[in-house]
């Protein structure tokens, strides 16, 4: 009798169990958290031995598969790809991939995860001793035209001053290139204290805001020297220290709206810039909020704007924070 019921409280245990999860997937479709970092462990072994294998034979052509469509469509990409082959000395001994992601970013929509990307760690050491670290950064769930491997890197492992390698962009949303045009324009703009090209590119709303003049001509007051960056026409702009003096530029959040057919009709950004270097040493980060496209035209355009002096911590805001769905 003892048997029976321990069988059947086993059964029972198991059968819930069977449930709570049935229900999970019920409720929330295979994107629950647990559901994609199970799928996202099993890619990520998966990638880090595609990267080890092409890295051994020297072969660009699957590491190149595994990036992002908007990497793919970079003209130098199999360059910097071939060109980070010969960052590590000697050719690979043992590897190990890290046992847990190297950090993860998500968000969801009551309990379905709607966004998810990831970094992944491989350490390496080759035959002449030499120790390094690849790592790269894969956007599982995204925008088609990001979704992939943005960006990889190797870095020295055993060396205090350690040498790195980036290929690709590390793209941050599929408007990254037009918000650097953007950018680069708004910075020019507040350098050369030109007030009628900073307001053609104000939305009519934020434009039309009360004592624009004044707070636009605060900004200029703010900025001090000429810019020290090189101006790109595809709009990339990434850095990865000072030595270029250039401004890194990241979309830390963007909407999309489209129509019955599938076209982009809104398309709202959050851009953030930093560091801008001047040519009197003068250090500024720049954020923004716009949209590059909308059917209303009273808020095509840049909205809001925040220009901050990194040294003295003292900023300036003008125009106006629009977006429809707050």
């Amino acid at each position: 009798m003892k048997k029976r019921i321990l069988f059947s409280l086993a059964t029972v245990f198991c059968l819930l169990l069977t449930v709570v999860f049935a229900g999970c997937n019920i409720l929330f479709g295979e994107n629950n958290i647990s559901s994609v970092r199970e799928r996202v462990n099993k890619r990520r072994y998966e990638m880090s031995e595609t990267f080890i294998s092409a890295y051994k034979e020297k072969n660009a052509e699957p590491i190149k598969a595994l990036m992002c469509p908007m990497s793919q469509e970079l003209s130098d990409l199999d360059g910097q790809i071939i060109n980070s082959f010969s960052f590590m000395e000697g050719n690979i001994k043992s590897y190990k991939i890290s046992g847990d992601i190297g950090g993860e970013g998500y968000s969801n929509d009551y309990g379905t995860v709607t966004e998810y990307d990831y970094y992944n760690d491989i350490y390496i050491t080759t035959d002449t001793g030499r120790q390094y670290r690849l790592w790269f950064h894969d956007r599982y769930i995204t925008d088609e035209r990001i979704k992939g491997v943005t960006q990889y890197g190797i870095a020295e492992n055993d060396r205090e001053e350690i040498q790195r390698i980036h290929v690709s962009c590390g793209w941050t949303s599929p408007y990254d290139r037009e918000c650097g045009v953007l950018s680069a324009q708004i910075i020019k703009a507040l350098a050369s204290e030109d007030s009628d090209t900073l307001k053609t590119l104000l939305c009519q709303r934020a434009a039309n805001t009360e004592n624009i003049d004044q707070k636009i001509q605060a900004a200029f007051n703010l900025f001090n020297g000429n810019p020290l960056f090189t101006e790109r026409e595809d709009g990339i702009y990434r850095t990865y220290g000072e030595e270029d003096k250039g401004f890194d530029c990241r979309v830390l959040g963007y909407d999309s709206e489209k129509d019955d057919d599938g076209n982009e009709v809104g398309i709202w950004v959050f851009v953030f810039i930093n560091v801008i270097y001047t040519d009197t040493g003068n250090r500024y980060s720049l954020d923004f909020a716009a949209y590059l496209s909308n059917e209303n035209t009273d808020i095509k355009g840049v909205s809001s704007v925040q220009l901050e002096d990194l040294d003295n911590e003292t900023s300036v805001v003008f125009g106006e924070w629009i977006h429809e769905e707050d």
